[in-house]
């Protein structure tokens, strides 16, 4: 992940820090503009690494919001079942229907703005829902299992602290 880092670094920001080897970086920025961060990474990562990878930036209010909005994350709630969507924009027509016909029986889904929300008691990767959630809500996402979620968010309050 050095390499990441490094590329964060090397257009200016600062207080970078990776965690696992996902692309998860927490960093800060003077720019305020989630669009031109997500341009100017997706330049760099072309120009330096022949990546052609779309960034989703969040913002820590984003990020934080996100989590408050779970509705899965009672003590009895396995973590691990628990996974969040990021979603690139809000679903201007989303497949409501098709999402509870492919829910399996035991799963539990929300959609709220650009989060959609997904409980998996019996695994993420058995889930069928799981696999097609870009395709029924029709735009690009990116997802975090509870346990991700939670440390970007503590790793974001270390770095305001």
């Amino acid at each position: 992940m050095q390499a990441l880092r490094d590329l964060f670094t090397g257009v200016g920001y600062t207080r970078v820090q990776t965690y696992i080897q996902s692309g998860n970086v927490t960093f800060e920025s003077r720019s305020r503009s989630a669009r031109t961060i997500e341009a100017t990474l997706h330049e760099e990562l072309l120009t330096q690494h022949q990546i052609d990878a779309s960034p989703h930036i969040l913002t820590v209010q984003q990020w934080k919001s996100a989590i408050l909005g779970n509705p899965f994350g009672s003590p009895e709630v396995d973590p691990k079942s628990i996974h969040v969507f990021l979603l690139k924009e809000k679903p201007s027509r989303p497949s409501l229907d098709k999402i509870a016909k492919v829910q399996g029986p035991t799963e539990k889904s929300l959609l709220s703005g650009k989060v959609f929300y997904l409980h998996t008691p019996d695994g993420f990767g058995r889930s069928k829902l799981a696999k097609q959630v870009e395709k029924l809500l029709g735009v690009t996402a990116t997802a975090r299992n509870w346990r991700t979620m939670q440390t970007l968010e503590a790793m974001c309050d270390d770095d305001v602290a």
